[in-house]
């Protein structure tokens, strides 16, 4: 080789090197990845909700797992302590990707609006249609005060689409259409 494609070539590779030196030294660790930061051991408490019961299972230092609620009796200390591990192991996902990928790894479910679930189709996750939840209603937000063709077209755009995919993917016979609603937001105030 030539001695200028000799440094070039050192070059990219002292930036390249560097580079990823950079990434190592400085990229989060995957244990600050975790929602909360506290060890299985360290919950004395765990309270899960539904709409129909509570329950609520206690511990005090050094004493075995209480069923507490509905009735107060020894609760079963291989899944309550398999629940706080995984409670204390739950990750922090920010992306829809990310959370596609815990569940092709077999790490749980995850519940998707229609749109979502259709752009983002992978072979290797199932997909099974929720029923018998509420609907989900996406609206499309911008402050009044702007006025533009531009908003108004997308606008229109955005509501001809819904009502086109609602056709498409045969939501309309299963129940009423919901097409896009224009919001406004006030300057200071919100809305849905």
């Amino acid at each position: 080789m030539r001695p200028r494609n000799t440094i070039i070539a050192l070059i990219l590779f002292a930036i390249i090197g560097g580079y990823a030196f950079i990434m190592a030294r400085y990229s989060v660790p995957e244990e600050h990845r975790k929602l909360i930061n506290l060890k299985p051991e360290q919950m004395a408490e765990i309270e899960l909700k539904s709409a129909d019961r509570d329950i609520v299972i206690r511990r005090e230092k050094d004493k075995p797992w209480m069923l507490i609620k509905p009735i107060g009796t020894d609760a079963d200390q291989f899944q309550c302590n398999n629940l706080a591990h995984a409670i204390s192991e739950t990750e922090l996902v920010r992306t829809v990707e990310e959370k596609l990928e815990h569940v092709a790894a077999g790490h749980g479910i995850v519940v998707l609006p229609l749109s979502t679930a259709t752009f983002y189709t992978r072979a290797d996750i199932s997909y099974v249609p929720v029923r018998d939840i509420p609907p989900n209603h996406v609206c499309l937000g911008w402050d009044s005060t702007r006025r533009s063709r531009l908003i108004r077209e997308y606008a229109a755009i955005a509501a001809d689409q819904a009502v086109a995919a609602e056709r498409v993917l045969g939501v309309l016979a299963e129940g009423p259409a919901t097409a896009a609603r224009r919001v406004e937001v006030q300057p200071g105030r919100t809305s849905d």
